[in-house]
């Protein structure tokens, strides 16, 4: 029996700052993209297989808000993110207000550069997502 497996893309995003309703903003932005690239997953297709989504600030955002929880920086996941990086096939990066900016998410691009990997950009456009390979 054959298996087809999906490509996989590690959907950067920005999190950290010192406002932590920011975060929380930034967490339920990248966890509404995720849910609507799930949703929607039959537009993205890479010659007829499925894309698949490790959203990092979706698994992690839980684990920094608990009390003695794990931090949210970059530094503390820049090994486990590198390690999900590389077993990507695509890095996508989702366009939120401080996404240039985002100490983490530059070094994830870097990383996904490094590797080869295509880099493309979701830009949030209303109710849906526009995917391009031009940083907007």
């Amino acid at each position: 029996m054959e298996h087809t497996f999906g490509r996989l893309v590690y959907l950067a995003s920005p999190y950290t700052h010192p406002d932590k309703v920011v975060e929380a903003q930034r967490y339920n932005a990248v966890l509404s993209a995720w849910r609507f690239l799930l949703e929607n997953r039959s537009d993205y297709h890479y010659f007829g297989t499925e894309y698949h989504f490790f959203v990092p600030i979706v698994q992690s955002h839980q684990l920094s808000i608990m009390e003695s929880g794990l931090p949210g920086d970059w530094q503390f996941w820049a090994t486990y993110d590198t390690t999900m990086i590389s077993r990507s096939d695509e890095f996508w990066v989702l366009t939120l207000p401080g996404f240039k900016e985002s100490v983490g998410v530059s070094a994830e691009r870097q990383i996904a550069a490094n590797l080869g990997l295509p880099i493309r950009f979701l830009v949030p456009q209303g109710d849906h997502y526009r995917l391009t390979s031009a940083e907007p």
